[in-house]
């Protein structure tokens, strides 16, 4: 196979695609300086070289050393692609059936990938053990203390917090991220996301101080790394820690100033989750800016429409209903709601029940009250089939509840009310709440930094 000059270009323009250093592709009789000297063309690469270069990028020594792929990994890859663009719409269960066929004959320099796919479809479709599963070993055939290596440990710790295995999710941050500091490696961008998901576990548990002095420690590596995208991510949960800890003024200067640094960083889903929560503190801070939340929420909403999907958009439609009734525009508070709803139905349980909690309190204030208790009823049914022990889920029954004592429901408001106390980790004397903690519902609150 002989190899042409643009074997360096290849090499540089797909590593910089894959988000690679040049750290994480040497390795035995490959260098960083040799490394370099490839890229710049000062320097030829031996078949091996390319052999390991290929593996590492996730595509074959043919393409760096001609520029041409064998016509089985054109299409292999053409199909990886479309299952991660279903994977990226929202139809994980497509995704996922591309996936499994792909690994049973997938040229290896893109085994990789569809693994990943694989993972993060069956996450999308709550099937979390599988996806536990799934993320553990590819973190375990992963560099340790590396950029993949610290993103699998990420996911896998988010894995058990969506099932509502807190206690679990600490244990494999903990141990993840005391390894990689074990190891002496300096600090990065992924490192440091893994670091922010475990500060929200800690935060999640209701353990502040915990989180706090977490986010405390990566903020300074944040600073140090000189990251936009690193120090976003750790202000973003902070100001997330803030409003959980009833400092919705701090958590919404925090969210300022994670949305100017994400704003660098050029990540389009996170900045537009980003920029509806600082709408939504913003608005609740400040009633006098609503119009202005709402504004932001709506660019919010349209950047999400290109790079999200439908959790991630209803999410931020919720966040505008609640706004546009702060407003006191009660139509649209009911129009956005309801599309919150068909978007996410059958989808994720807990935002459904957002959605029809937030589509209810709107009827109230339109005085709608028969339409008001159908979404009551609704949601309560709804967040049954959630985790029992879950933060939102505490919050969306007190809402409940608050709303049916409004109506002159006291039963129903009783009924809420210990469900939030149970949800939030509190004894409760009733009977008839569910006791199966099952991980076959909804998992996630206001977004966090993406992982």
């Amino acid at each position: 196979m002989a190899a042409d000059d643009g074997v360096g270009q290849r090499i540089r323009e797909l590593r910089t695609a894959r988000g690679r250093s040049q750290a994480e592709l040497t390795g035995p009789g490959l260098s960083p300086g040799y490394l370099s000297m490839i890229e710049s063309g000062a320097r030829p690469a031996s078949p091996a070289v390319l052999a390991r270069l290929a593996r590492l990028l996730g595509t074959t020594p043919e393409y760096l050393a001609t520029g041409i792929q064998p016509d089985t990994f054109q299409e292999a890859e053409r199909r990886l692609a479309f299952a991660e663009l279903a994977l990226h719409n929202g139809d994980a269960a497509a995704a996922l059936v591309e996936f499994e066929q792909l690994l049973a004959g997938v040229p290896a320099p893109l085994a990789e990938r569809a693994r990943l796919g694989r993972a993060k479809a069956l996450e999308q479709l709550d099937l979390l053990p599988e996806a536990a599963e799934a993320y553990q070993a590819l973190g375990d055939a992963a560099e340790p203390g590396g950029a993949q290596w610290a993103e699998r440990h990420m996911d896998l710790t988010r894995c058990y917090a969506l099932a509502g295995q807190l206690q679990a999710a600490i244990e494999v941050g903990e141990r993840a991220l005391a390894a990689f500091e074990n190891l002496g490696l300096a600090w990065s961008d992924e490192t440091i996301r893994l670091g922010v998901t475990l500060a929200g576990c800690y935060a999640a548990r209701g353990d502040s101080l915990h989180a706090a002095g977490l986010l405390r420690r990566l903020l300074a590596a944040a600073d140090a790394l000189g990251s936009p995208l690193a120090r976003g991510s750790v202000l973003w949960n902070a100001a997330r820690a803030a409003a959980d800890n009833g400092r919705p003024r701090d958590a919404a200067a925090l969210a300022q100033r994670a949305l100017a640094l994400l704003g660098e960083a050029g990540h389009q889903r996170n900045l537009a989750t980003l920029r509806a929560l600082y709408g939504q503190y913003l608005a609740e801070t400040e009633p006098d800016q609503a119009a202005t939340a709402l504004a932001l929420q709506r660019e919010a909403l349209s950047s999400m429409i290109e790079a999200g999907n439908s959790f991630h958009i209803s999410w931020i439609e919720i966040r505008l209903s609640q706004t546009a009734l702060l407003l006191g525009d009660t139509a649209l508070a009911r129009t956005h709601a309801h599309s919150a709803i068909e978007r996410i139905r059958g989808i994720d349980d807990e935002n459904e029940a957002d959605a029809r909690v937030a589509l209810a309190e709107a009827e109230h204030a339109a005085s709608r009250n028969a339409a008001a208790r159908q979404n009551l009823d609704s949601a309560a049914e709804a967040l049954r089939r959630v985790v029992p022990q879950a933060r939102l889920a505490a919050g969306l029954w007190q809402r409940i509840a608050v709303l049916r004592e409004t109506l002159g429901d006291a039963p129903g408001a009783l009924d809420a009310y210990r469900h939030a106390m149970h949800a939030a980790g509190l004894p409760s004397p009733t009977s008839t709440l569910p006791t199966k903690a099952t991980a076959d519902s909804s998992r996630r609150a206001a977004p966090r930094a993406e992982t």
